[in-house]
């Protein structure tokens, strides 16, 4: 990710650090697991 786009995100931190990405699974996961919310992920794929 570059600044370009992490200006556009709302409470996305930059420079986006593994420990950002790992707080973010984590509570994509809690939030599911306690019924309070649903993450969607996009995946580009190049063919």
């Amino acid at each position: 990710m570059n600044y370009e786009i992490a200006k556009y995100l709302y409470g996305v931190p930059y420079p986006y650090k593994f420990d950002d990405a790992l707080n973010f699974i984590k509570s994509s996961y809690k939030n599911f697991s306690l019924h309070n919310g649903i993450t969607f992920g996009i995946e580009y794929k190049i063919h």
